[in-house]
């Protein structure tokens, strides 16, 4: 069977078309890619399946160190070029699923749900070509559950991208809209802050990309660091990725809780 199943692979990158990964990522940010294309629907951020996600500290004596992790992320145009300035605007859904797949029932331990609403404005600047666009936007997360195991929030967030051919970088600030019903969560922002970043390598077969969160209070110091890379090696869009995340926040649930993970699976680029 396993057998049957390399040779599979092996005939798709025999038949898979060449491509540039950063050249198709950077046709994403536009909103000018054709991936996922059913009814114009498209990537937003990314979409992978880790089968391994291994935290190396944990206290929560219910949870199975070993997990899997997913993540679907898709976004729709709803009105374009509307004032004349190419805008867009946009509606986008993510949603991320911690599946503790290797415990007795296989239950999903936490679903993170981030519909969000925005509006992308693009730039082009003859002295300046890196500067992409700019979006704002709204968006809530939460985790569909109530009680003590609700989590919930609402942000407006503004952010800009800056491009080159093979590197990215995209600051994003945000501000948490208050809410009476934070009790569960109420001190959210002390660990997930008002800003994060992403710094990115974007090659033509493979990918690394760094994102960085902190709180900006240096005597109670809170934040998170992901490392994340990619290598295609059939060279059929379908990449084989590993993710490394240390500090808090990884999911809603575990927002105040540090966690030191590394995850491996593939990541799907189109």
């Amino acid at each position: 069977m396993r057998s049957i199943y390399l040779l599979i692979l092996f005939c798709l990158s025999l038949i898979a078309d060449e491509y540039d990964f950063a050249e198709i990522t950077h046709k994403e940010y536009r909103g000018s890619g054709e991936t996922l294309n059913f009814l114009r629907i498209k990537a937003h951020e990314t979409n992978y399946f880790l089968p391994l996600s291994y935290a190396f500290k944990t206290k929560d004596s219910t949870r199975k160190p070993a997990e899997v992790k997913f993540q679907i992320s898709v976004k729709k145009a709803l009105i374009q070029d509307l004032l004349g300035f190419k805008e867009g605007l946009y509606f986008a859904y993510t949603q991320t699923a911690w599946w503790q797949m290797y415990a007795e029932s296989a239950p999903f331990r936490e679903l993170n749900y981030a519909p969000e609403l925005f509006v992308n404005v693009p730039f082009k600047f003859k002295k300046f070509d890196a500067f992409k666009y700019a979006n704002l936007g709204f968006m809530h997360q939460s985790n569909g559950k109530d009680g003590i195991q609700s989590r919930s929030w609402n942000r407006v967030y503004f952010n800009l991208l800056f491009a080159t051919k093979r590197l990215v970088f995209n600051p994003r600030v945000w501000y948490i809209v208050p809410e009476s019903s934070l009790s569960e969560n109420e001190d959210i922002r002390k660990y997930l802050g008002n800003f994060d970043m992403k710094l990115a390598y974007l090659g033509k077969n493979s990918f690394a990309y760094l994102i960085l969160r902190n709180n900006l209070n240096f005597k109670h110091n809170k934040g998170a660091i992901e490392l994340n890379a990619g290598f295609d090696l059939l060279n059929n869009g379908v990449f084989w990725f590993v993710q490394y995340f240390n500090g808090y926040g990884e999911s809603l649930i575990d927002y105040k809780t540090y966690m030191n993970k590394l995850s491996v699976g593939f990541l799907v680029a189109y």
